[in-house]
């Protein structure tokens, strides 16, 4: 029959990769679960499980001859979407591997199974909690550890997100305020470690520009959008326009450069970045909203009728949540890519 190996996405772990190898004469190769093809034709397949849980796969080989062969692949989607978090309506499901005993909170709409999967224990908590339960919470303990599991309203939109920074007076401490729509909760990171911080405000330690990220969770999805926020940023020192030199800037950041000038000067800005790059007395403002490589041409019109340009290159940089879409976006065309020009082979 061959190997069936099930691999999970380390970025999206109920995603999974299964490949069998290791057979022959086959005409056709089946991809299964719950009786339902996903996939044919090809000796690996990709499949996305609804929720966390234990699955069974099914590979069926089918002979020149006529003949069929199967053979099936158990594993445990360890994919706990947010364990704090169930919707009405909706499938909760919590996977942990342990020996521990389970409770639930009495009156919680939740219940608790065991299960063995190649040789280790799997305790997987589920439930689907009704409109009766939203805002109510249940605590779980499974050993040592615990938590509580709230309710929200199901929504059958992915969450916007939209909010705004206020600097205090102090100059360092920043408080975001959530205007998005659709979200059951919310976070920041506010410091660019890939760890919300508690709450909605957030103290800076040293001047410089940071990237907030806010996260907005739903049922339907998860959204994140960033912005810029400035700590105790003066604009860029004087500068004559023939020391212009080449910069980078992220999307969404604000900088300011003085020019020196002289009585009578007047300032123009052309080429493909004089679209976010605008002119105020004798300060070029940048602000772009799209990554890319920029040539700008700054031109000083003197009073005698001379001219004296430059031209300099803008490198735009895309926020950290930008970036990280467009690798998990280039991953999935290469995997389309493969999945189109995979040939299922013949077998002697």
């Amino acid at each position: 029959m061959g190997t069936i190996t099930a691999t999970p996405r380390a970025t999206e772990p109920r995603v999974y990769d299964f490949v069998i190898s290791g057979y022959s004469n086959a005409s056709n190769i089946i991809w299964s679960y719950e009786g339902k093809v996903f996939a044919t034709s090809s000796p690996t397949a990709l499949y996305e499980f609804p929720a966390s849980g234990s699955y069974t796969v099914k590979c069926t080989l089918a002979g020149f001859d006529g003949s069929f062969v199967s053979e099936e692949i158990d594993l445990v989607c360890l994919d706990n979407y947010h364990r704090e978090a169930a919707w009405a309506g909706i499938q909760y499901s919590y996977v942990i591997e342990s020996d521990e005993d389970v409770s639930i909170q009495s009156g919680a709409p939740f219940s608790v199974v065991t299960s063995q999967v190649d040789g280790k224990t799997y305790r997987m908590i589920s439930g689907i909690p009704s409109e009766a339960y939203v805002g109510e919470s249940f605590t779980v303990n499974v050993g040592d550890d615990s938590w509580s599991i709230q309710v929200y309203g199901s929504e059958s939109a992915a969450p916007v997100v939209d909010f705004d920074l206020v600097l205090s007076d102090d100059g360092y401490t920043v408080v975001a305020l959530f205007k998005g729509q659709n979200a059951s909760f919310y976070s920041y990171d506010f410091d660019g470690d890939g760890i919300p911080e508690q709450g909605n405000a957030f103290t800076y330690q040293k001047e410089g520009r940071y990237t907030v990220v806010c996260k907005a969770v739903n049922n339907v999805s998860e959204t994140s959008k960033s912005d810029m926020v400035s700590i105790n940023i003066v604009p860029h020192e004087d500068v004559d326009i023939l020391e212009l030199t080449d910069f980078q800037i992220v999307v969404g950041e604000k900088l300011d450069i003085v020019l020196t000038l002289a009585e009578g000067d007047v300032v123009t800005v052309s080429g493909p970045a004089a679209g976010f790059v605008t002119v105020s007395d004798e300060v070029l403002r940048v602000s772009p909203s799209e990554k890319g490589v920029y040539d700008l041409t700054v031109s000083v019109h003197h009073d005698n009728g001379t001219q004296t340009s430059k031209t300099v290159k803008v490198t735009v940089r895309g926020t950290e949540v930008q970036d990280l879409e467009e690798e998990k976006h280039d991953y999935m065309v290469v995997m389309a890519v493969f999945f189109i020009i995979a040939v299922s082979p013949s077998f002697a």
